[in-house]
């Protein structure tokens, strides 16, 4: 019976540790593992990366360009960079887009949910060099959880702190109806349970 727990326990670390591996992207080397942080780099990318560990699951992802420019590189449109966000976060619905720079570049700032992670991610040249993402279960059976719903108010605004929250069914339309402060003023909210989308922010 021992050597069964011992077995089960090994295979568990063992998983835990292929799960984080699995929330990287394809060719990070692992630098130096330190507490609950485990540092990377991507050497095709230029993003160094920390990821954040809560026992053996990885709770978040912080990546910051540390490369070179490339000449060959190109700036894209938004459309573009959503294409390259999904090939690392598939079915990942974006909230918000912005233009913005990166090492002198034009390039994209998309803030995002998807099933299992959520955050942003800057893209240049058809590739994420980079992002600040966190772990988790945002969707189940293509709706918001109540993690994801509360998640995604704070990316759109990141400063309010909720203060209500609850989800209902209007004429078959799911939604997330709440409460926040934002700046000593309180807000009514709704976000879209399927779309993840902001519809209402106004004033209570």
């Amino acid at each position: 019976m021992k050597k069964f727990f011992s077995a089960l326990l090994c295979a568990l670390l063992l998983l835990g540790i292929a799960c984080a591996e699995g929330c990287l992207p394809e060719g990070a080397q692992l630098l130096a593992e330190e507490g609950d942080e485990r540092r990377y780099r991507v050497e095709e990318t230029g993003e160094e990366l920390i990821l954040s560990m809560q026992g053996e699951s990885a709770s978040g992802l912080r990546g910051e360009f540390a490369g070179a420019i490339d000449a060959s590189w190109q700036e894209q449109s938004r459309e573009g960079a959503e294409v390259a966000l999904r090939e690392e976060y598939p079915a990942a619905r974006v909230l918000r887009a912005e233009e913005t720079q990166l090492a002198g570049l034009s390039a994209w700032k998309l803030t995002f949910v998807c099933e299992e992670a959520a955050g942003w991610a800057t893209l240049l040249g058809d590739r994420i060099r980079e992002r600040e993402v966190s772990f988790g279960a945002y969707f189940q059976e293509g709706r918001l959880t109540m993690t994801g719903a509360r998640t995604v108010v704070l990316l759109y605004r990141p400063q309010a702190q909720l203060t209500e929250i609850e989800l209902d069914e209007d004429d078959g339309l799911w939604i997330y109806e709440g409460e926040a402060i934002l700046d000593g003023t309180e807000y009514e909210f709704e976000i879209h349970a399927e779309t993840a989308q902001l519809l209402e922010w106004e004033r209570d």
